[in-house]
């Protein structure tokens, strides 16, 4: 088989786990949010999206955000399925909360190298917001090597707790995304 390529959604990400007891203020929160802004601009990771996770069903697609390109009539017939390997993002540990820094680009594009006449791929991927993240870009049926990507969304912050609550905001409205985590952490505690 020829070389194909993959256009799909992509995922950049920066995370980092903190003490509960670190956030004891908004200003103390925004040194940590600080931090990680900082972390995923410098070390985040990019991984294509496939598509949307089935509630129902974890190991297939709602809805696949990808589409094949390929002028080989020899590529026809290529199937794509998910091995759902769960959380992208572990939960944090007890007492800590991990705050999460991330952004979309809308379109991306991956070369897609088939090993050997298996058509029937199953990609790794993990969950992140229903979404499905690939994991793994080889493997001994196939190796996938991103190319590039446009059209960035906003940047987007999160925040997971130890009880799976998860907070999200945007870079642009911090302010706010502070005070519902410091309200959130006064509830809880």
């Amino acid at each position: 088989m020829s070389e194909i390529t993959l256009i799909s959604r992509e995922l950049t990400f920066f995370d980092m786990e903190f003490k509960e007891s670190d956030v004891s203020a908004n200003d103390k929160l925004q040194n940590i949010i600080n931090e990680v802004i900082e972390g995923g601009e410098s070390s985040s990771t990019a991984h294509m999206i496939l598509g949307s996770i089935d509630y129902d069903n974890k190991q297939n697609l709602n809805e696949k955000y990808y589409s094949i390109e390929s002028y080989d009539e020899s590529d026809k017939g290529l199937s794509i399925s998910i091995n759902n390997l769960g959380n992208l993002i572990d939960e944090p540990s007890e007492k800590k909360i991990k705050i999460v820094y991330y952004y979309y680009y809308n379109n991306s594009s991956h070369n897609l190298q088939i090993k050997g006449d298996n058509k029937n791929l199953k990609f790794d991927i993990k969950d992140f917001q229903m979404d499905a993240i690939v994991t793994n870009t080889s493997t001994e049926n196939y190796d996938l090597l991103a190319v590039d990507a446009s059209d960035g969304s906003e940047f987007f912050l999160a925040c997971m707790f130890d009880d799976g609550h998860f907070i999200n905001g945007t870079k642009l409205e911090v302010s706010s995304f502070i005070n519902e985590v410091m309200g959130y952490l006064k509830e809880k505690n």
